[in-house]
């Protein structure tokens, strides 16, 4: 019997991981099902717990292997999962651990592929809010779409808000209508739903007055009676090739490197050609 192990942090305080994050278990462990492999998940909400429960499995040799979530360039977890001999594949942006065994996925291709469409709908300005993400993780999304707004003509602004009442402050008429935002780009599916009710509440309908699509895919997108365009990222297989990767790892094969799925936009009506002033 071979036991897998990985721990889901949230950063914001909250148990619940994020959708996309637990459709990447959802298919790590239905891979895992048919085989003589179990997959055990810790949630915690801060890294030192987090270092805890590596720590305390390698103290009592419960745990073969370690999938590593949201890894970062010279992430310290890297270096302690080494130091503890717990054999891991890390969840990573292409080229931020090299080193590492990983499954990476590229958010300078995602970034691209949704300013392609927003820019080809006719958007010129673009809000992007950033969800519950770590800061560097923020950061390197921000540079993505500033570099992909640079090259197809869309100035995107970018927040990292701190609640409900700052989506309200952001997505007010009077503050998009000073920033000529066209379109709004939700980090996670919390963010989708504060920015469909602060702009209903300011009276801007989506899409005719304001285009609203969500970085991540999930259930709530596709649920709502006017559901929202998003990115999927294919999790699920996402999952299920870490899981496997790090199968064969313990089971003798190579340390590998090798690249999630491509992202795809699902259309759902959300994104329309704006209005002109």
């Amino acid at each position: 019997m071979i036991s897998l192990g990985t721990v889901a942090t949230r950063v914001d305080g909250r148990l619940k991981p994020t959708a996309e994050t637990q459709r990447l278990l959802d298919g790590a462990d239905e891979a895992l099902a048919a085989g003589d492999v179990r997959l055990f998940i810790r949630t915690v909400t801060d890294s030192a717990s987090e270092r805890s429960v590596y720590s305390e499995w390698s103290r009592r040799g419960v745990i073969n292997g370690v999938m590593l979530l949201d890894a970062a360039g010279r992430d310290p977890r890297v270096t302690l999962l080494r130091r503890l001999k717990l054999p891991v594949v890390a969840y990573a942006e292409a080229g931020q651990i090299p080193t590492c065994p990983a499954v990476t996925y590229d958010d300078a291709y995602a970034a691209d592929l949704l300013l392609t469409r927003l820019a080809g709908a006719g958007h010129r300005s673009v809000l992007y809010l950033g969800g519950a993400q770590p800061p560097e993780m923020f950061e390197r999304r921000r540079r993505s779409l500033a570099d992909a707004g640079a090259a197809h003509g869309v100035a995107v602004q970018t927040h990292h808000p701190d609640g409900d009442a700052a989506v309200g402050a952001i997505l007010s008429r009077a503050s998009l209508a000073k920033t000529k935002v066209t379109a709004v780009l939700a980090g996670d599916d919390e963010l989708v739903a504060s920015s469909a009710t602060h702009l209903a509440a300011a009276g801007l309908a989506v899409p005719l007055d304001v285009s609203l699509i969500a970085w991540a895919d999930s259930p709530y997108c596709s649920s709502r009676e006017h559901p929202i365009t998003a990115l999927n990222s294919e999790a699920r297989t996402t999952g299920a090739l870490m899981a496997e990767t790090l199968v064969r790892m313990l089971e003798g094969g190579e340390e590998l490197v090798v690249a999630a799925p491509n992202p795809v936009i699902i259309e759902r009506g959300s994104i329309a050609v704006p209005q002109k002033d």
